[in-house]
């Protein structure tokens, strides 16, 4: 079973760009690879397969820079967000999720996202009951009780009323003590605090720090090369 750190750094990895090509990972192995645009819904993620061949992870990126350097789809997402609206791209990471839940039906997947990839995590694991993690993203449990009842989104409506209690979903999210979009809204899941020592609390570095002051991760395989990107 995938440990923590593996979700980190996969969780990492789906923040690659195009110049670093299809990005893989410590024997994983990419299965399918979506690109963000800056005109289409802003969706980038990945599927990614243990050496095993019995874990599959869907990872989901998260805002590709700054307000002003972004694509203009994914600050767009963020915007919808702030209105307790379930982003479009919603749509494209449960999409892949049905396919990986279709071309792996013998494997355990879970999902994993940072930032606004967390946020889809928990979105699209509790519409479709994978597990989850979740890291500094925004609460989107208001936002999917408000979903079940928006007309002009059928797709997404009809998700969330066939979905789970919130309360129920199976997944966690880790949220940095102070980080302004780790703290924004109420979570789906599981929920867990973590204290770090340092001015940064958004990124995956203060959420690595973290899970090492809780004594959460066990190991660092030595031969990532992951970028740490916020």
């Amino acid at each position: 079973m995938a440990q923590l750190i593996e979700y980190l750094y996969l969780a990492d990895i789906a923040y690659a760009s195009k110049a670093d090509g299809q990005p893989t990972a410590f024997g994983w192995t990419t299965q399918k690879w979506e690109w963000a645009t800056w005109y289409g819904d802003g969706f980038q993620g990945g599927i990614f397969v243990d050496p095993a061949g019995d874990e599959v992870i869907v990872a989901f990126a998260g805002t590709k820079g700054s307000l002003s350097t972004a694509p203009i789809s994914q600050n767009t997402a963020n915007l919808r967000i702030g209105l307790h609206v379930i982003p479009n791209m919603a749509g494209s990471a449960h999409a892949m999720v049905r396919w990986a839940q279709e071309n792996y039906p013998l494997a355990r997947l879970s999902i994993v996202g940072h930032s606004l990839g967390g946020g889809l995590a928990q979105v699209v694991g509790n519409w479709t009951g994978v597990p989850f993690i979740s890291f500094n993203g925004p609460g989107m449990a208001g936002h999917l009780k408000l979903s079940a009842f928006n007309v002009f989104k059928p797709k997404q409506m009809l998700r969330s009323i066939r979905s789970d209690a919130t309360g129920r979903s199976s997944g966690i999210s880790f949220v940095v003590r102070h980080d302004f979009i780790g703290s924004y809204g109420k979570h789906v899941g599981h929920f867990f605090l973590l204290d770090q020592n340092g001015g940064d609390t958004h990124s995956l570095q203060a959420i690595r720090r973290g899970l090492h002051n809780h004594g959460l991760l066990r190991r660092e395989p030595q031969d990532v090369s992951a970028r740490w990107t916020g």
